[in-house]
């Protein structure tokens, strides 16, 4: 069965794209920013982080024209993507700023300041940000888009 382009699914590539630019445009500006904070390491993988995301955002957002799931799922996915790759950027920028321990970073020694962030807040914010909102935010964005372009068929203009 072909399906046709609908205004969401152009709305939200249209917004997939401007978050992508937006999230790469956010990567060049923490750049130079880097050698003002307190964990510099942190501060390369965080601008990392945002550039890498900014990359995928602009990749996934070609995929909203192929997607064949309800507005409502098209905008849950375009959310837990947001949601996602904006928390995982912002995480790693946390600990670069303060060199707040972390313990999902303690497989990497000398990447953050040792220790496990008991009753600190901005390692709480970071794990938070990494673990309750990037993982199930990218998982289930992507899996949202999966079945939404598995469920996709062969396109049609909107004249036909």
């Amino acid at each position: 069965m072909a399906t046709a382009i609908t205004d969401v699914q152009f709305q939200l590539q249209k917004y997939m794209l401007l978050s992508g630019i937006i999230q790469i445009l956010f990567c060049c500006l923490e750049g130079p920013a880097i050698a003002a904070m307190p964990n510099k390491a942190m501060g390369k993988a965080a601008h990392h982080q945002f550039g890498h995301n900014g990359e995928l955002l602009i990749a996934l957002a070609f995929a909203f024209p192929l997607c064949n799931l309800s507005p409502a799922l098209l905008w849950a996915t375009f959310f837990l993507l947001q949601i996602g790759t904006w928390c995982n950027g912002l995480s790693y920028l946390i600990v670069a700023a303060t060199d707040c321990p972390n313990p999902l970073f303690e497989n990497t020694p000398g990447l953050v300041a040792p220790g496990n962030g008991t009753g600190n807040i901005y390692t709480t914010a970071s794990t938070i940000g990494l673990m309750a909102l990037t993982a199930p935010g990218i998982v289930f964005g992507l899996l949202l888009l999966f079945i939404g372009v598995v469920r996709s068929g062969p396109a049609k203009s909107k004249t036909e």
